[in-house]
């Protein structure tokens, strides 16, 4: 079973001499071989430190490779040189798989079909590389095992919450105490694993937490506004950090978009299963006609030829339950996302005050920590590393709008703002909250990716003097420390500001 925020890339695009497709492992010896022989190795690759925040984006891109340079510009990806792993090379093809990373998405696996006459040269790995690599991408191809191993290694035990029997789960970095179901319940202590060890990736810890951390999923709404009320917590939002009691507390929507995913899988699973039985009868078909001809004496040319034109037609056919499985996969997507975004968005805030700044939550600036939160919230998850390059759709485009409108929110607004403008409640309009939530996002992305300030000598002088100043600092005197963050007058960095965020947003339609 894969798992749902990855897909893999599969198309069928005849063009002259070269195919891409579904590649067929048939006569692969060497990748049947291989995916036996690592095993044992992708799991202790993904489990080998237990906090280890995985596959990093920027490591995969410093991967050695193995790369093909075709005499032409490769019709499919613009490029002369492409890079991956040869799974199988005679004097007619080469078997290819190429490593396909873009910005913001998860990485992918394209399956070559490459004919030798194209290729202007070849650059092999040795033995020791070919193996790294092959673990590498072993480990990605395997990771709903993987998945699926974690789950089996949660350990529950019965517990007590304000009265209520739930299940509870103690880890090295939370407590979890939920009321939902088991299954619901461990898939949430795996996804907030990862989703810490990615987070970890970009802020290491810098404390050593003095008191336990907890997270509680309720079962349903009537139990969560109960604990809202005795909290004395005036939110909408479906879950909450309270800093306090060190206590992450989310509504009870968990089971019922549970019950969604699992239906979702369910037919995602059927039409899988019902894809690769085509395809094993379309293999079937294509050596028994490739058998045929060869005994009535045809060339390999006219072989090959006879057989491309036979794949690309079942190939055809099988389009549209690739189209189908797309659907369910963006449903399994979707769906996931709206389970977990809003516990990934109080993580994020829970992390920063545990194991980066004291009390962060009075201490850092609330634009800076709404901000990061909702960036780490929007992330994509891929083989426990958190992947927060790429902008969210839907802010991005929010933000255009409000940039490009009559009248814009000022950085000076955003950066000045109380506390008390975020919080969506009876006193506060949800208008005003969500603008400022809005702008703090794009504030934080583009100091994170456009001005990489994240992790950087800079950013921790800001935070640092933030932190110690805060609550006694003028308005001058914030701005004048945000002047120094960026290294330019406020006025002028806005106007550079603005120009980026539109233009990404004009880059990404």
């Amino acid at each position: 079973m894969l798992c749902w925020w990855q897909r893999p890339t599969i198309r069928v695009a005849p063009v002259g001499n070269m195919t891409t497709g579904v590649f067929v492992l048939r006569r692969n010896v060497f990748l049947l071989l291989l995916s036996t022989w690592f095993v044992a190795s992708i799991a202790g690759y993904v489990r080998a430190e237990p906090g280890h925040a995985g596959v990093d984006p920027a490591e995969v891109a410093r991967w050695p490779v193995e790369t093909i340079t075709f005499k032409e510009e490769d019709w499919l990806t613009g490029k002369k040189t492409i890079g991956g792993l040869i799974l199988y090379m005679d004097d007619d093809r080469i078997e290819f798989m190429r490593l396909r990373r873009e910005p913001g998405k998860p990485m992918g696996r394209v399956f070559r079909n490459v004919n030798r006459d194209q290729v202007e040269s070849i650059k092999r790995l040795d033995a020791g590389g070919r193996a790294r690599l092959a673990s590498r991408l072993s480990a990605f191809a395997k990771r709903i095992e993987i998945q699926e191993g974690l789950l089996e290694d949660v350990t529950l035990v019965e517990g007590e919450f304000e009265g209520l029997s739930c299940s509870e789960y103690e880890g090295p970095w939370f407590t979890l105490l939920s009321r939902a179901d088991q299954a619901t319940t461990k898939l949430a202590v795996v996804r907030l694993e990862q989703v810490f060890a990615g987070i970890r990736a970009y802020l290491p810890p810098e404390l050593e937490r003095d008191r336990p951390q907890r997270i509680v999923i309720l079962g349903n709404e009537s139990e969560y506004r109960r604990i809202l009320d005795l909290r004395g917590f005036d939110v909408r939002q479906r879950a909450f950090f309270d800093p306090k009691r060190n206590e992450i507390v989310a509504g009870g929507g968990l089971a019922s978009f549970a019950a969604q995913l699992r239906e979702v899988q369910a037919h995602h699973e059927t039409l899988k299963t019902e894809y690769r039985q085509r395809r094993a009868a379309a293999d079937k078909q294509v050596a028994e006609l490739a058998e045929k001809l060869r005994q009535k004496g045809n060339t390999r040319r006219e072989i090959r030829a006879a057989v491309r034109a036979v794949r690309a037609q079942l190939n055809a056919e099988r389009d549209e339950l690739r189209s189908q499985i797309d659907v369910a996969a963006r449903k399994n997507d979707a769906i996931f996302q709206q389970m977990f975004r809003h516990l990934y968005h109080e993580a994020f805030h829970a992390y920063l005050s545990n194991f980066v700044v004291v009390n962060a939550t009075d201490r850092v600036p609330r634009w800076l920590n709404e901000g990061w939160a909702q960036v780490f919230e929007a992330g994509l998850l891929e083989a426990g590393s958190l992947r927060v390059d790429a902008p969210s759709p839907e802010r991005l485009r929010r933000l255009q709008l409000e940039l490009e409108s009559a009248n814009p929110l000022s950085l000076r607004e955003v950066l000045l703002a109380p506390d008390a403008r975020f919080n969506v409640g009876h006193n506060q309009s949800a208008k005003d909250s969500s603008r400022l939530y809005l702008y703090s996002w794009g504030l934080a992305y583009h100091l994170t990716f456009h001005r990489q300030l994240l992790g950087s000598s800079a950013m921790e002088r800001y935070i640092s003097q933030v932190a110690n100043g805060r609550g006694s600092l003028s308005e001058a005197k914030k701005l004048e420390r945000f002047e120094k963050l960026v290294g330019t007058p406020l006025e002028e960095f806005e106007q550079r500001w603005h120009a980026a965020m539109l233009d990404l947003a004009r880059r990404r339609r």
